[in-house]
């Protein structure tokens, strides 16, 4: 386990590899590679679903992970142009950081730094 936040290391290393996959597509620009973003936060968002099942749902570090992916795809949204669907993931999103008092601030900071 990660003594930092108690995720698997196997599958923090996964997360890891897929979120730099997907920030250097976005940070290449242009319609194709941001379309490749988009899927790579979407496999994370997959990884995530799938591990929730065997997790408890309500342990941070999966919580923080979650929300780090929907600011992700809220920012390919907000480059594609779909400025509407970025802000409702992003509304969505801090609704339910807030909820479970996850700081939304420090993700933003993370996500659009």
């Amino acid at each position: 386990m990660n003594i930092d936040n108690n995720m698997p290391l196997d599958l923090a290393e996964i997360l890891h590899r897929q979120s730099k996959v997907a920030n250097g597509f976005f940070l290449q620009g242009g319609q194709e590679q941001l379309h490749r973003a988009h899927g790579a936060y979407s496999t994370i968002h997959t990884i995530l679903m799938c591990n929730q099942l065997s997790l408890h749902r309500g342990e941070r570090w999966w919580q923080k992970e979650f929300l780090i992916c929907n600011m992700g795809i809220a920012r390919v949204y907000d480059a594609l142009g779909k400025t509407r669907m970025a802000e409702s993931l992003l509304a969505s999103s801090i609704k339910v950081s807030s909820i479970y008092g996850i700081r939304v601030l420090w993700v933003l900071i993370r996500v659009w730094a």
